[in-house]
């Protein structure tokens, strides 16, 4: 379509669409069809309600959105490593002054 109007506005096409039906059968068949044959070549699932939307970042490429969640999977795990890490060392730091106490405690 791009080609054939001879536009070359990036802001004009988008790679998202939303479609409405008229019954709760006809959209089911739809979100679970594969018309192309090939994995992830189409991507449906039930859309939000328009008030969730982010309609700036709605024509936000498929690739970019990938590379956004692989970055912040990453960022998680190295969090939760550090925090897994500090929660270690403090914890052997308190056994370690549990047990200074109980080994110099006259009365036990």
């Amino acid at each position: 379509v791009q080609e054939a109007l001879g536009l070359n506005i990036p802001e004009f096409f988008c790679g998202t669409g939303f479609v409405e039906f008229k019954s709760l059968s006809a959209k089911q068949s739809a979100v679970q069809c594969n018309l192309s044959g090939e994995p992830n070549w189409m991507i449906t699932r039930d859309a939000p309600d328009p008030r969730d939307i982010l309609w700036s970042n709605i024509c936000t490429e498929h690739t970019k959105i990938e590379t956004r969640k692989i970055v912040t999977q990453f960022f998680l795990v190295i969090g939760i490593l550090v925090w897994g890490t500090f929660v270690t060392i403090v914890t052997n730091a308190a056994n370690e002054s549990i047990d200074n106490i109980r080994k110099a405690d006259p009365f036990q």
